[in-house]
């Protein structure tokens, strides 16, 4: 869940999932959080789009704001920030550049651009940070599960259908039978159970095949694994023993 919210909010704000979760790292630390620069980011493209004064201000070149991707914009940016001295050209800057986001950022500016790079690294050094492929394939795990878990709403949802109208039925006798007519509400009743026993009869059988077929194929699965995982298992007994 954690690799697939990295993905997804670092698309969404325009950065690599490393760099997401560095940043996540040395904001938190700084009272805030990566996710809120969402809109920031937005501005940021905006303000780099009609190449605006602000960035060389901040000694950031028109050629710099042309050539860098969004996610070493960015970096530059707080840099920039982070070495100003905290003021109101400070945060009219980072409000001009980063939206509301950037009026956030002042605990994070204060700490000065050299502490901001050490934190970047240590987020890294310290094996915070899940590479590109492992946050992909979790995200696709994620996906995986969604759809597996979709395709059992699915066939409970089938189940249930095929119930509902016996079940109606016997609801329906009740009703009759509370308002006095008995021998009627009495005959719908034994309608709508014989119409789910019917349905119970049906149904199960089918639950127990799609059961047989999953268990089957994890054990043939297991059962193919098994030399593999006694390979690995001496491999990797050789190697702490050596």
């Amino acid at each position: 869940a954690y690799g697939d919210n990295v993905d997804k909010m670092s698309q969404k704000i325009g950065i690599s999932a490393e760099a997401y979760q560095k940043w996540d790292y040395v904001m938190q630390r700084a009272g805030t959080s990566v996710d809120n620069l969402k809109m920031g980011m937005k501005t940021l493209s905006a303000q780099a789009e009609k190449n605006s004064d602000a960035f060389q201000k901040l000694g950031i070149s028109q050629e710099e704001v042309k050539n860098s991707s969004q996610e070493e914009l960015f970096q530059k940016t707080i840099e920039g920030l982070a070495g100003m001295e905290a003021g109101t050209e400070r945060t009219t800057l980072a409000t001009e550049l980063l939206g509301r986001a950037g009026a956030d950022l002042g605990p994070l500016l204060n700490e000065g651009t050299e502490a901001i790079q050490e934190q970047l690294e240590m987020a890294e050094a310290y094996g915070m940070i899940m590479s590109e492929k492992t946050v992909k394939a979790s995200a696709d795990f994620e996906d995986s599960l969604t759809t597996l878990n979709g395709t059992f709403t699915g066939l409970k949802n089938r189940m249930m259908g095929e119930f509902l109208p016996s079940m109606t039925t016997v609801m329906d006798g009740l009703a009759l039978v509370i308002v006095g007519k008995t021998d009627e509400g009495t005959a719908k009743i034994e309608e709508g159970v014989e119409k789910f026993i019917s349905n119970l009869g049906n149904t199960v059988p089918k639950v127990m095949e799609v059961g047989g077929q999953i268990a089957i194929t994890l054990l043939n699965a297991l059962l193919d694994s098994i030399p593999k995982l006694l390979t690995a298992g001496i491999d990797m007994i050789v190697k702490v023993c050596l």
